[in-house]
């Protein structure tokens, strides 16, 4: 697959919640070839306070415009410096890389699908949501978050319904302090509707105990599981095996094999 190194400039970098911003430029070599699960590395073009560039998924593409959107929550001296950039900043970006949710089979074969993320890893499910809904009758996205200032993507997953006419597409938001929907983790109200209905599928992305329950919870019930997984990366090629993740199969690289993975090939086990 074809990677570019575009110089880009900001088009919006907006602060959508708390210590998250909403991140959107024109590029029309990634944008053209960029799939849902994909993820850029981007550097700030001057005077970056780290070389190394941050990994951020691909939440939305705008084939009109030829921009991506990222959605990053500032952690770090890199993200700070990023919150920090206004319109028309110079930016690195460099993708689209890594393996999306487009090689999953239950991609088109889903009919009653559940998608399961937390935190920022909403963003990793939003291009997910929307090609589910061309195919499946039913769809429930569970979104977790630390509390309600935090929620991010609300109203576009809850558009999703209206887009596609199937009031079968429905969003659960959880909080884990109870600030607002449901009053608890998102994998408590995973289980409940596990227990209430009949799911061929199921997608994941979220922080790594998440993210481990989730697919485990899926695949007792008897429910196809793909997760995208989130790791510490820094070339994002796949060369410096710096985000590997264990499998049954040995040693895989999340940046260049994943980030999305099959659940049933996991080493549960010895993860996180």
């Amino acid at each position: 697959m074809k990677k570019f190194d575009e110089k880009v400039s900001i088009l919006l970098n907006d602060k959508v919640a708390k210590d998250i911003y909403k991140l959107e430029f024109v590029c029309p070599q990634i944008s053209e070839c960029a799939k849902a699960g994909q993820f850029v590395e981007v550097l700030v073009e001057a005077n970056p306070v780290c070389m190394l560039r941050v990994p951020l998924c691909i939440a939305d593409v705008d084939l009109d415009l030829h921009s991506i959107t990222l959605y990053y929550a500032v952690v770090g001296e890199s993200t700070k410096q990023l919150s920090q950039q206004n319109i028309g900043d110079g930016l690195k970006v460099l993708g689209p890389l890594g393996n999306g949710w487009q090689q999953v089979p239950q991609l088109e074969n889903a009919k009653n699908a559940m998608i399961v993320c937390g935190g920022m890893g909403a963003a990793a499910v939003y291009l997910l949501a929307h090609e589910l809904s061309k195919s499946a009758q039913s769809i429930d996205i569970v979104c977790g978050f630390a509390t309600k200032n935090k929620i991010i993507l609300k109203e576009e997953f809850e558009n999703l319904a209206l887009l596609y006419e199937n009031p079968n597409i429905k969003l659960h938001i959880c909080t884990d302090d109870g600030s607002f929907g449901f009053s608890g983790y998102n994998v408590v109200k995973m289980n409940e509707l596990l227990q209430q209905k009949t799911y061929d599928s199921c997608f994941v992305c979220g922080p790594p105990i998440m993210t481990k329950i989730a697919c485990k919870q899926a695949l007792d019930h008897g429910a196809k599981c793909f997760a995208s997984f989130e790791k510490l990366m820094a070339c994002g090629l796949g060369v410096c095996l710096g985000c590997v993740l264990q499998t049954k199969n040995g040693l895989k690289r999340v940046c260049a094999d994943g980030p999305v993975f099959d659940a049933e090939i996991i080493d549960w086990e010895n993860f996180c």
